[in-house]
């Protein structure tokens, strides 16, 4: 599987190879303590062997402050990727999962968790 491809994104696209720093998610199954319909965001793209091959995996943390890890194949069975990047988190790497809660609890992720808005066409 070829992860290094950038793949364009659009609202409610499932999982094709990229998922960047700053994306944001939606559940669309709940994970750990994170439930259904909680908007998330990639906090961490990390390298792991699995399985005997070498993968990126994400971490996610999600509106009420919990985290979690996903490998490539869980990503399509928990959660949708809406197409929007929170252009604060896009080159912003967190060395300890402390400092993704306490951001957290500053109110640092907020702008990712908002839905996006609805757009009116004007006739």
């Amino acid at each position: 599987m070829n992860h290094s491809a950038n793949t364009a994104l659009s609202p409610g696209v499932r999982y094709r190879g990229r998922i960047q720093l700053g994306s944001v998610v939606r559940l669309h199954q709940g994970v750990g303590d994170a439930g259904k319909g909680e908007y998330g965001v990639c906090y961490e793209v990390f390298h792991t062997n699995h399985c005997g091959e070498m993968t990126e995996g994400y971490s996610f943390v999600f509106e009420h402050g919990h985290c979690t890890s996903l490998l490539p194949d869980e990503i399509d069975d928990t959660l949708l990727l809406t197409g929007r990047v929170s252009r604060s988190h896009q080159y912003r790497w967190f060395t300890y999962v402390n400092d993704v809660i306490q951001h957290w609890k500053e109110g640092g992720f907020d702008d990712a968790f908002r839905p996006a808005p609805k757009l009116t066409l004007l006739k």
